[in-house]
């Protein structure tokens, strides 16, 4: 049985299949190593690769910057929103989670249950139960 590609990987191969283009190709347009294309094609990702590995890797692939981003988070596993999330403050929260640990995340828990309870009391508004909170996530 073929071992699943991460995302990044996925998005590597796919280019490669659709131009037949090598990773020395790939690597020569963007400017960097074949072994780190070779690399991120075939290796785990447990952490996304830097900014500047990224931008040369969309030159590499002619792909928008953006796109391998995502792909580079997906495979690092975090979460990505599939549209657009107007707040950045809201991708770093939800982006960076499951980097917290347990205790981590029961201090924001009770900081965010703080925060709207404040606010309610300022604004004389119902604080939502955390299930309808949840449904409100974009």
């Amino acid at each position: 049985m073929a071992e699943r590609l991460n995302p990044l990987a996925a998005l590597i191969e796919a280019h490669r299949t659709r131009t037949g283009e090598t990773y020395r190709t790939i690597a020569a347009r963007a400017q960097m190593a074949p072994a780190t294309v070779h690399a991120l094609a075939n290796n785990p990702i447990k952490v996304p690769p830097k900014l500047a590995t990224l931008e040369k890797l969309a030159v590499g692939l002619q792909l928008d910057l953006a796109e391998v981003q995502r792909a580079a988070q997906k495979a690092a596993g975090f979460y990505v929103y599939e549209e657009q999330t107007p707040d950045s403050d809201v991708q770093i929260l939800i982006g960076n989670y499951r980097q917290l640990t347990p205790a981590e995340r029961a201090e924001v828990a009770a900081l965010v249950e703080s925060l709207l309870q404040d606010h309610a009391r300022h604004h004389r508004t119902p604080v939502p139960k955390p299930q309808d909170r949840q449904r409100q996530l974009p």
